[in-house]
């Protein structure tokens, strides 16, 4: 028999707590990873992974302080009052509702992370003690003050945690299994402490019978039913956001496979993970034989070794990288490719993903040699010939001057650049040089001209003056 001034002693089955930690840790999980499908739908799609993540983040948090509850052993009988069970699984869903949605927001300031985990941290204190509210036994339950205090700090603190986690892993270029696999021990682990502080908290004093009404009891079955209910959830909740990731990531991949581009990707270490189809088809090479560290295999053996130092180069500094290299063609041809690649910045600047291009620049470059050669050609003509050549623009200034203006004129053709060709007419130059000029930029057709030249030498003389117009590709 009981005495009624003393305090009634518990135990704990540890494998049950170790039961509820294990439960505690796969609801982190599943938070962590339904975080990042929040963040990458919007609209409807949004609201509801937004409700789905909700409730089995919720179910999660709950299903574990339950399951610790049970874990701990009364030597008196100990039934629960279900309105109440089912009011602290709603406060631990609209608790979980708010954490993912701060958690899911493009920025998260100090100011919101700070009120997002006093929400959240409450809301799960108030889960716990609503929860222990719940509890039909014949006995007072009396709380200590400070642990009460402690309990509900600890829930504030680890929410801030849990949210500062949730929110670094939410963008999808950053999931890793291992991380946030360490990330939910650290989580999971620090919500079962909140709980086990909360029990600590109470203490029970001999009572009365209490009212049993609504109240209904837990047989050993219905304890592991709590586990299975909530391992079903989790699965079920990673399985979907699974599915629904490869299925967006099949979309995009079909986007940049049917791209008519050579497009591809590499991590933020430099390792190439995907090349497009159209890579593939234009060097004729599977993607076991170059991604990784292998790309180098289809470039020009000389251009390795600059392009190799170019990419080391932006993967440490983060800058975009840029270089000209010959790329082995499937029949066998290197052809000069420029290549591009650009970095996919988080929101604190961190480099999450590397995106590349290729652009076949053989025919362009090409085209400016033998456009450098006709110029050379044409200069060498120009400058070799007896006659005084100038070119002038639309405004009437002179562009170039060959060195036949000396002998003419008597002046330097450097000295000539920018002038107006006056400098070297006579008086009579304003009614020819307005013809001359009609003539060129005019519409009118090509004719000669004639106009008094003024010369340092002795002598004056009547040279013929033509000019002609070089039309440009707009017709002008």
């Amino acid at each position: 028999m009981i005495s009624g001034n003393a305090v009634i002693n518990g135990s704990y089955d540890y494998g049950e707590v170790a039961r509820s930690i294990l439960i505690a840790i796969a609801a982190s999980y599943a938070a962590l990873d339904l975080a990042g499908r929040v963040t990458a739908a919007s609209g409807w799609t949004r609201v509801a992974w937004l409700s789905a993540g909700a409730g089995a983040m919720g179910i999660g948090i709950w299903a574990m302080h339950f399951k610790g509850m049970l874990a701990f052993h009364l030597p008196v009988p100990v039934e629960y009052h279900w309105p109440t069970v089912l009011a602290s699984l709603l406060v631990a869903v609209l608790a979980s509702a708010v954490a993912l949605y701060v958690a899911s927001r493009q920025k998260m300031g100090p100011v919101a992370a700070l009120a997002g985990s006093i929400f959240m941290g409450t809301g799960i204190a108030g889960m716990h003690y609503i929860g222990m509210a719940a509890m039909r036994l014949p006995a007072v339950t009396r709380f200590s003050a400070l642990l009460v205090a402690c309990s509900i700090l600890l829930a504030i603190l680890f929410s801030l945690i849990a949210l500062l986690m949730a929110f670094g892993l939410r963008e999808e270029t950053r999931w890793s299994v291992p991380r946030r696999l360490g990330s939910a021990t650290v989580m999971g682990v620090a919500v079962s402490a909140m709980h086990y502080t909360g029990m600590a908290a109470a203490s029970f004093i001999p009572a009365s019978p209490p009212d049993l009404s609504y109240a209904v009891s837990i047989p050993p079955f219905g304890n592991s039913g709590v586990v299975i209910v909530a391992l079903i959830v989790f699965v079920a909740a990673i399985a979907t956001s699974s599915v629904d990731r490869r299925r967006s990531e099949d979309r995009l991949r079909f986007v940049i496979d049917t791209a008519p581009a050579m497009l591809h990707s590499a991590r933020p270490d430099g390792y190439v993970d995907f090349f497009n189809k159209r890579w593939l088809e234009y060097v004729g090479v599977s993607l076991e034989e170059i991604w990784g560290w292998q790309w180098p295999n289809v470039i020009h053996p000389e251009d390795v070794v600059d392009v190799a130092g170019k990419w080391r180069s932006s993967v440490a500094t983060g800058r975009p990288f840029e270089a000209e290299a010959r790329l082995r063609r499937a029949d066998g041809e290197y052809r000069l490719m420029l290549l591009r690649k650009v970095p996919l910045r988080d929101e604190a600047g961190s480099v999450v993903k590397w995106y590349r291009s290729a652009i076949d620049i053989e025919d362009r470059k090409r085209a400016e040699e033998e456009l450098k050669g006709s110029e050379e050609r044409h200069r060498v003509i120009v400058e070799a010939a007896s006659d005084a050549v100038i070119s002038m623009d639309e405004s009437g200034g002179i562009l170039l001057a060959n060195p036949a203006t000396t002998r003419i004129f008597g002046y330097d053709p450097v000295e000539l650049i920018g002038k107006p060709p006056n400098c070297t007419h006579a008086g009579t130059y304003a009614e020819a040089a307005r013809g001359w000029v009609q003539t060129i930029f005019g519409d009118w057709p090509a004719a000669s001209q004639l106009a008094r030249l003024r010369s340092d030498r002795p002598a004056q003389e009547w040279p013929g003056v033509s000019g002609g117009s070089v039309v440009r590709r707009n017709d002008q």
